[in-house]
């Protein structure tokens, strides 16, 4: 008995029928590794922003930090805002990343731990040469929405009488 060729074509199709695409377990299978996948970057993504807001604030709060600092060693050695001894602050009210008050009237935006991401800023002065150089400590902190603790930036710099 001799095989015609059109019957191996027709065997070839039904074996290539049976093997083409792909089972239901295998469908099922990709399906998984891919929303594992999209999940473990969705939590990269958070991560991300949240790395970013933090960096954020950092970088505000070191400008705060550098302006009053700034300020303070451009005023004259014996200024009130340069007496040894005490703690300067500035926390009664919210300051901006601009280092001042969020509103027009110098109002607080609400209080320091109200999680409204504003800036409590203090300094305080020590004389390390009697009558002839202070040290001025500038101290900024906020409370991190992401980490939920407070978080502080420092800056020292120095006075020399002039």
């Amino acid at each position: 008995m001799r095989t015609r060729p059109n019957d191996l074509r027709r065997r070839r199709r039904r074996l290539r029928r049976g093997e083409a695409g792909f089972t239901l377990i295998e469908a099922m299978l990709a399906s998984f590794v891919f929303v594992v996948g999209a999940l473990g970057l969705l939590g990269l993504m958070y991560n991300s922003a949240a790395g970013l807001t933090t960096a954020t604030n950092i970088s505000s709060a070191t400008t705060v930090a550098r302006t009053k600092l700034e300020e303070l060693t451009a005023r004259p050695y014996d200024h009130a805002d340069l007496t040894t001894g005490t703690t300067h602050v500035e926390g009664a009210k919210n300051l901006g990343p601009s280092g001042l008050a969020f509103d027009p009237q110098g109002n607080a935006t609400g209080a320091y731990n109200s999680n409204d991401g504003w800036f409590a800023r203090s300094w305080d002065v020590t004389e390390v040469v009697a009558g002839s150089f202070k040290t001025i400590v500038v101290r900024v902190r906020w409370y991190d929405k992401v980490a939920k603790r407070d978080r502080f930036v420092t800056l020292a710099g120095g006075k020399s009488i002039q």
